[in-house]
């Protein structure tokens, strides 16, 4: 199966605007550094928050913490009322939620596991036997994720939400950077090559060459 292949090497740090402007020092009291960004509203203070997801009128994030390895699952509502926490894991890089669990990616405990979206206990539903995963994304009937297996060797792994079986997707990708999912396409980003890239959903698996 093809794999279409677009160069934008811009596109790849897109998402690293908000932290470099920070780092030049602009805040809302200094529009003269980057322009007037006034109307933020700051929801929550909290130790190392990473967004996951919008759904149903709530936040749901990741509470980040290195040392020790124990991170939260947290909701809360969009005006940042009502934040609870939901869950925790080890060292949890991703999170999507689903109608009645919130998946997540667990690195340091190489699975994919699920919490009832309520609140609860985990549960793993996918051992990756020492591969890392990092993006975690979900269509209506499917889990997508990317994996770490070595020095420059990433892949993306599919499994039906019902439990199916996990099934390689694409290998070969040198250093993923971002993953994203919608009717038709999987999309991703490889810094190692400095592209982006799109293979339909209904391929089978295929090899970056």
């Amino acid at each position: 199966m093809s794999v279409t292949t677009m160069k934008a090497r811009s596109i790849l740090f897109g998402f690293a605007i908000y932290a470099t402007l920070s780092h030049l020092g602009c805040t809302k009291d200094t529009p003269d550094v980057c322009g007037s960004i006034s109307e933020y509203t700051t929801l929550v203070h909290t130790n190392c928050p990473r967004l996951g997801a919008i759904d149903s009128g709530q936040l749901f994030f990741i509470d980040y913490s290195c040392i020790p390895l124990s991170n939260t699952i947290d909701a809360m509502n969009t005006d940042g009322s009502g934040k609870v926490e939901l869950g925790r894991g080890e060292q949890i890089w991703d999170l999507a939620v689903a109608d009645k669990y919130i998946y997540f990616a667990d690195m340091n405990a190489s699975s994919i596991k699920r919490i009832p979206r309520s609140g609860g206990s985990s549960e793993i539903v996918a051992d990756l036997l020492n591969k890392q995963p990092i993006h975690l994304r979900k269509n209506d009937t499917e889990l997508f994720w990317s994996e770490r297996l070595g020095q420059d060797d990433y892949s993306i792994t599919r499994m039906t939400l019902d439990g199916g079986k996990p099934m390689a997707y694409v290998t070969g990708i040198k250093n993923i950077w971002g993953l994203a999912i919608d009717e038709n396409f999987v999309y991703w980003t490889d810094r190692g090559t400095d592209s982006v890239y799109r293979l339909p959903l209904t391929a089978s698996t295929s090899t970056i060459v």
